[in-house]
């Protein structure tokens, strides 16, 4: 009975000037709790539980003080709230019910700086073994947010507003505080021709646009609510949509380029996009015409230096922006990230870079000119192409282009062909053809031709072989310094796709003006600046030139009074094949002259059959009544190799 007395007395002291809290449990329902900034929307429910001195749950109206950063907090027993000026940590005071609750509405007011997936991606890279609970444990370290609490006193009883808060108030070990979630995954679906996220592009080549929508997803794969921001990284052309509300562009300028269409942008754009119901914004998108490194030399090149495992992982890199080595990938998009307009900055506030859900994502990248074939027809053997000094040759090419993809690319893309430079003479031949819309040169000389693709990616154009003296001395195919006769003798050398920088213009009186193609002429020393890979080879027209020949004089000997012959020559190609009319080969002579005065001359053959003929004269005679013979000899030009020698005998007599 005593002790039942005491206890009434000190609960009535306690009641008469007023409880106290000694210690509070806090549960968050749900523990996660989504955050965005600026929030006005209830997102969890905060539970505190206020226990007095002797760890019993207080009675009614006992007053506490909640202080929180980045948040605001409401509920029906709030009688007062102080905010600070940069809104980091404000005051909210409460009363318990009768079961010494407080029951409050969590409005987080806070811009996450960080995903979980990218702490899930650190956590892991350091810790591969780790659990799921593991990374979640890693993930609240970062975002668990604390409350503080305060005992409550008055400056006036009579007036709740001059409550202030005094001493600190523990939290009980078993508390559940909430742990802040907002943006942390994109799902990208766009999709172009054929039904495939793969975009072509080519300068001079305008694209369709393409329509990609974007959706943003938190931690749970919930969507995002409508009206939150996201800033959208686009490396590659222009996006389009009423849910942007932001943006500054790349206005970078073309160099002045040979081809027609030629907007004054290559580089895309950072957009700051208000998101719709579900999360979602759809874009207009289009392509660039901008030049792609070919994929297949690129990832010979990233492979042979070990940056791959493999071609698909180098394909998955390079349709990416995760290369090595290489500066862009060509996927449209660089990086997707939450925002927020942070006020004190005047700005955006913007996350980390927000995952691409793989597994529900069409990601759109584009892709150029990758490979091309070639087929060769001649008038001759396969596809050799007959040249001389005095003739030569045309042959019909048929090209079809292959974007990076395998697809034909489309019509209207450009290829550059560029004649050999290997083989010895000032003259290289030349391209044309009703596809063929512009000339690079190298100083005086053409040098590159840019084709434009038709229907199918093909295209067809005419080579001529230069007219000039070749030697083909060594056609076995054996290596000439390092080439084979077809590589040495080709009368192209590689295919480009055409870029849009390297090109310079000179000469303001030229028609047309001269284009000098220095970026791709000197590409092949680079690894880095792609060339177009031939889906075959021995297709190339390759030069030949007389390699075979017969000859005789008619009569073969000169009797008395007789003074001249006709030197007959047939000249053939390696395959056998008679040499071309019009083209030539050079004849020396002995003693005597060759068309009346001549000691060697370049003679043209004007036969169907391979035939060149030329007038001999023999050297006056003594008186000696001997048989001699002079001697004609056969070359592939001046300086060529031998073909023939043929011999007259004649009767020396007295005169």
């Amino acid at each position: 009975m005593f002790f039942y007395f005491i206890f009434v007395a000190i609960l009535s002291f306690s009641t008469l000037f007023g409880q106290t809290i000694d210690s509070v449990l806090i549960v968050s329902d749900p523990e996660f709790v989504f955050s965005y900034k600026p929030n006005t929307k209830k997102q969890g429910t905060i539970t505190l539980i206020c226990y007095d001195n002797y760890n019993q749950a207080v009675g009614a109206d006992v007053p506490i003080m909640v202080e929180v950063g980045n948040a605001f907090l409401q509920g029906a027993t709030l009688f007062k709230s102080e905010f600070n000026s940069d809104s980091t940590y404000n005051k909210f005071y409460f009363r318990t019910d009768g079961n010494g609750k407080v029951v409050i509405d969590y409005i987080p007011d806070e811009f996450l700086v960080d995903t979980y997936s990218n702490i899930k991606k650190n956590y892991l890279a350091l810790n591969p073994d780790a659990t799921e609970e593991e990374v979640l444990n890693e993930y609240r370290r970062y975002f668990i947010r604390k409350f503080f609490f305060s005992n409550v006193s008055f400056t006036n009883p009579n007036d709740d507003q001059t409550a202030y808060g005094y001493g600190n108030i523990s939290e009980k070990k078993s508390s559940v505080f909430p742990v802040l979630y907002g943006y942390d995954r994109i799902i990208i679906n766009g999709l172009a021709q054929e039904g495939s996220p793969y975009i072509f592009t080519a300068e001079n080549y305008k694209a369709p646009p393409v329509n990609i929508e974007i959706q943003a997803l938190d931690m749970f794969g919930n969507p995002m609510p409508a009206g939150v921001l996201i800033i959208v990284d686009c490396i590659w052309g222009r996006l389009y949509s009423d849910a942007i509300i932001h943006k500054s562009e790349s206005q970078t300028s073309y160099y002045v380029s040979p081809l027609e269409y030629n907007p004054s942008f290559s580089g895309g754009g950072t957009y700051v996009v208000k998101l719709k119901e579900q999360g979602r914004a759809t874009f207009r998108y289009q392509p660039p015409p901008t030049t792609m490194a070919p994929f297949t030399h690129w990832a010979n090149v990233q492979l042979s230096y070990n940056n791959y495992q493999d071609m698909e992982e180098a394909w998955k890199a390079y349709t990416s922006n995760a290369v090595i080595g290489y500066g862009q990938g060509t996927s449209v998009f660089d990086e997707i990230k939450g925002a927020t307009w942070w006020k004190p900055w005047n700005d955006y506030m913007q996350t980390y870079a927000l995952a691409i859900d793989s597994a529900n994502s069409v990601v759109p990248a584009l892709v150029g000119v990758d490979q091309i074939s070639i087929e060769t027809e001649t008038e001759r053997h396969f596809n050799y192409v007959y040249a001389s000094e005095s003739y030569s040759e045309k042959a019909k090419i048929k090209i079809k282009a292959y974007d990076s993809y395998g697809r034909p690319v489309p019509k209207g893309a450009p290829v550059a062909l560029m004649l050999n430079t290997r083989f010895s003479g000032g003259e290289k031949g030349t391209i044309s053809g009703p596809d063929v819309v512009a000339t690079a040169y190298a100083g005086s000389k053409e040098l590159c031709f840019i084709v434009l693709m038709g229907e199918g990616g093909e295209a067809e154009v005419e080579y001529h072989a230069p007219l000039v003296p070749f030697r083909f001395e060594h056609y076995s195919g054996e290596d000439y310094k390092g080439l084979t006769y077809e590589e040495k003798y080709s009368g192209l050398f590689d295919f480009f796709p055409v870029p849009y920088y390297g090109w310079s213009w000179w000469g303001d009186t030229l028609n047309p003006p001269h284009w000098f193609f220095g970026y791709i002429y000197g590409s092949y020393s680079n690894p880095y600046v792609n060339t177009l890979r031939e889906s075959s080879f021995g297709a190339f027209p390759v030069l030949l030139g007389p390699q075979q020949a017969e000859a005789w004089f008619h009569p073969s000997r000169l009797g008395p009074s007789k003074y001249m012959a006709r030197l007959n020559v047939y000249v053939k190609d390696y395959f056998g094949n008679p040499a071309p009319r019009g083209s030539n080969i050079y004849i020396t002579v002995g003693s005597g002259k060759l068309n009346g005065d001549k000691d060697a001359l370049n003679a043209i053959v004007y036969g169907t059959n391979g035939k060149a003929s030329v007038s001999y004269f023999s050297p006056t005679r003594s008186v000696w009544h001997t048989w001699s013979y002079d001697k004609i000899q056969v070359y592939q030009d001046g300086a060529g190799s031998f073909l023939k020698e043929a011999l007259l005998g004649f009767l020396w007599k007295k005169v």
